[in-house]
């Protein structure tokens, strides 16, 4: 609910909770929103179905299951190997078995911090690694850090899947592989 007020209030809105006196409350969040503009994307939407080149290894650390499992699910079927940690010290254990492309790691977990973990992997693989911060908290992104920087770069929780793809191709030098557009399939037949 924290995040979820932080948000709210970024965005303008707000989040009020009314409770029932037989059980149960109800919360509601307000948005001042304009409305979204459909994406320009010229041929029809291009779908990602996979990357050119050698398989790649991502570990993904967050104390938090339900986003470790929506990352496995979007990384997996596009022929990614994730392996994933729920705290700082598994994903040390795992990131030494596992020797991951990039490393996708929150910020806030219980014991060892994300940048406590980002430090420790930088002095045991140096700069091998590629490692994207992904922190629901943006005040710890946004710069005002004192020391070494340990990460490449970040993305704010709620993650957005298009972000993180942009993101991987420019830390991992990914060359995508797309669904044909429909508009191509048309064009092709009518030209055979």
């Amino acid at each position: 609910m924290t995040i979820t007020r932080l948000l709210s209030q970024l965005l303008g809105g707000e989040v009020t909770v009314t409770s029932r006196s037989t059980g149960g409350s109800i919360f509601r969040v307000r948005l001042l929103l304009t409305e979204a503009a459909p994406l320009e994307t010229g041929a029809g939407e291009r779908i990602i179905r996979g990357y050119e080149g050698p398989r790649r290894t991502v570990l993904v650390v967050d104390d938090d299951r339900a986003h470790l499992d929506m990352v496995e699910q979007a990384l997996s079927p596009l022929g990614f190997t994730v392996f994933v940690a729920l705290s700082g010290q598994e994903s040390i254990d795992v990131a030494a078995r596992c020797n991951p492309d990039l490393v996708l790691l929150d910020v806030t977990m219980p014991g060892m911090t994300g940048w406590e973990v980002a430090a420790r992997l930088r002095a045991e693989r140096h700069d091998a690694l590629c490692i994207l911060i992904v922190s629901a908290d943006a005040h710890v992104l946004s710069g005002g850090r004192i020391g070494p920087v340990y990460h490449d770069d970040y993305l704010i929780k709620p993650l957005r899947l298009p972000d993180l793809y942009d993101k991987m191709q420019l830390l991992l030098d990914l060359v995508w592989r797309f669904e044909p557009a429909v508009v191509d399939e048309v064009e092709n037949a009518a030209g055979r």
